[in-house]
């Protein structure tokens, strides 16, 4: 499935918030949880979304400890984004954006409610992230199914059986799957019953087969943010010259160059990066009581206009937005003329300039925690 608009995800600095109080599950799954202006015009405001959304998390929580699954999700940082260019920016977040702000925002997953064509979600099997159909309610039962998808589950991980009342039931994988079945909120699970029933069979036990997934997305992220977006070290490596954006002679004057350099793991060469609202990230460094931000000269709206310290974020000059480009590599572009940095020469200082986006290597950077 291919979503036709550009990739810049919109991060709102908004308050940390978990869906559900702490469960007994030894698992947590910290979810960046994404909503497209199409679903806030659906429900009403940015507010509504948020409540369905914590009504799915509920939902889905209550699924998995009612059937023996050792895990529960908690919503992060939920904000508007624009869904992806292509599946594969979202659906593989080890290149893009998406891996850049699960990075940011310290989650382990990544879940975007977005209006899709049929169907009331969407996940890769082994993935990490995963989409949601708001046209057909904020449902527990669809996010945990969903999950199950990423955690190597195709549908016939689920269950069918006849009650004891004649009935015949299905459990979440099988949603929709078996017709003339009523989907019950559970999981398989071949050590409980429903209606009389197993719930479950050797193959079809979503509780034991989940285990492996569930301990490898709960963990992918180790190092999370104690303090939100913003608190984490970065270097910013580019792709051809290996080279990282660093400050000039350690100077943060404004009016110094902004260069790159070999990576010495220096002060000079840590960043932070912080969300920001519409469009933007705030990319500075700290020196004791001070910060400084990258900026563009204040005449910094053509072609070959160098980067520079600022001591505040005074406008769109000095803000910038992380792009996946065609061949799924990341730029900075600057927000007020939408042209992408890139170093001038290949050798130690060389300074950081902008340029329309000639889709090159030099303009592709890479992002690492320092922390």
């Amino acid at each position: 499935m291919r979503y036709q608009k550009t990739l810049r995800q919109l991060l709102g600095a908004v308050a940390l918030l978990s869906a559900t109080p702490a469960s007994a599950a030894n698992h947590n799954t910290d979810i960046l949880a994404m909503y497209s202006q199409e679903t806030i015009n659906m429900w009403g405001s940015e507010s509504a979304v948020k409540a369905q959304m914590r009504v799915a998390f509920t939902g889905a929580n209550q699924i998995f400890e009612d059937s023996g699954v050792d895990v529960q999700l908690s919503m992060i940082w939920p904000q508007k984004g624009i869904p992806p260019a292509t599946d594969y920016q979202l659906y593989d977040p080890g290149v893009g954006n998406s891996r850049i702000h699960m990075d940011l925002m310290g989650t382990d997953y990544v879940m975007m409610v977005m209006p899709l064509t049929g169907g009331g979600g969407f996940a890769t099997i082994n993935g990490i992230t995963n989409v949601l159909n708001p046209t057909w309610g904020f449902s527990g039962l669809i996010l945990a199914h969903e999950y199950g998808h990423s955690c190597g589950a195709s549908h016939d991980r689920g269950h069918s059986f006849t009650g004891n009342d004649g009935k015949l039931y299905n459990t979440a994988m099988l949603v929709n799957s078996v017709p003339g079945g009523t989907t019950i909120p559970r999981m398989s699970n071949r050590n409980q019953f429903y209606k009389g029933a197993r719930l479950g069979d050797s193959f079809s036990d979503m509780a034991t087969f989940m285990v492996p997934r569930i301990q490898a997305i709960s963990g992918f992220r180790k190092l999370k943010p104690q303090n939100g977006p913003g608190d984490l070290l970065w270097s910013i490596k580019n792709r051809v010259t290996k080279k990282v954006i660093s400050s000039y002679a350690n100077s943060l004057n404004q009016g110094t160059p902004i260069t790159q350099y070999d990576n010495f793991g220096v002060s000079s060469q840590t960043w932070r990066i912080v969300p920001g609202t519409l469009n933007n990230e705030v990319v500075f460094r700290s020196a004791g009581s001070f910060s400084k931000y990258l900026g563009m000269t204040s005449t910094g709206n053509g072609a070959g206009a160098t980067v520079e310290p600022w001591s505040g974020p005074y406008g769109t000059f000095t803000r910038f937005y992380l792009e996946t480009n065609v061949r799924g590599f990341t730029q900075l572009k600057n927000l007020n003329s939408d042209k992408v940095l890139y170093p001038s020469g290949p050798d130690n200082s060389a300074q950081l300039r902008q340029w329309q986006d000639f889709e090159q290597d030099l303009t592709q950077w890479s992002f690492d925690t320092v922390n």
